[in-house]
């Protein structure tokens, strides 16, 4: 699947210059969201069509998902690293590089679940006990 071109104002992903395809998203299909997608990247009178596409530059970094977390028995996850990255539910574009200041909008950080929190220091203690352990104490 070759990806689209991005149809951000200013954006040149994935047109003949480029040399390395960029990974693009297409629109939602939810009407709410369409709305949103279309508003932020302030295009005058754009209809996004069904191929069109935003480029992964215009989405904040905790919109983009790289890895599926599967629940295992006993509390752990089980990590495995996508192929292509996916948008979060509700993501929209929010990095506007090439055009004016304000129509970027820096999102708040989002904490991680409590229960995602204790995994990783878990793992953490789990990491530093074996490395103390082979450190021949």
């Amino acid at each position: 699947m070759i990806p689209g071109k991005c149809c951000v104002p200013c954006c040149r992903s994935n047109y003949k210059t480029e040399t390395t395809l960029t990974t693009t998203f297409v629109f939602p299909k939810n009407e709410e969201l369409k709305k949103k997608w279309n508003s932020s990247i302030n295009r005058k009178d754009f209809l996004p069509g069904s191929t069109a596409a935003v480029c992964i530059n215009h989405f904040d970094e905790q919109h983009i998902i790289w890895e599926d977390r599967i629940p295992q028995k006993g509390g752990s996850t089980h990590t495995i690293e996508r192929k292509r990255p996916r948008l979060a539910d509700g993501a929209y574009p929010t990095k506007f590089p090439n055009q004016p200041h304000y129509l970027s909008e820096d999102l708040p950080k989002t904490r991680k679940s409590p229960s995602l929190r204790r995994a990783e220091e878990i793992t953490r203690g789990e990491k530093q006990f074996s490395e103390w352990c082979e450190a021949d104490h």
